[in-house]
């Protein structure tokens, strides 16, 4: 198996449409988008990987509070 990698989604799809790759790896919000603007394409159903993201703020940034309520919904 052998891994590429691409500097834009756009690139990524090209690539995918000419069949240079079989699939494409990208968060799951491009995923997304990437598949509304290109009805050929799926996403598969499952989960692949359990990546957690942490978020850095200056601090006293007034969007730290702001932050939470969101992450709380």
């Amino acid at each position: 198996m052998e891994y590429l990698y691409f500097p834009s989604l756009a690139d990524s799809i090209a690539a995918l449409k000419t069949n240079k790759v079989q699939a494409v790896i990208c968060d799951l919000p491009v995923a997304e988008l990437a598949t509304k603007r290109q009805s050929n394409l799926s996403i598969l159903p499952e989960k692949l990987g359990g990546d957690e993201y942490g978020f850095a703020f200056a601090k006293n940034s007034k969007i730290i509070n702001e932050f939470k309520k969101f992450r709380n919904r």
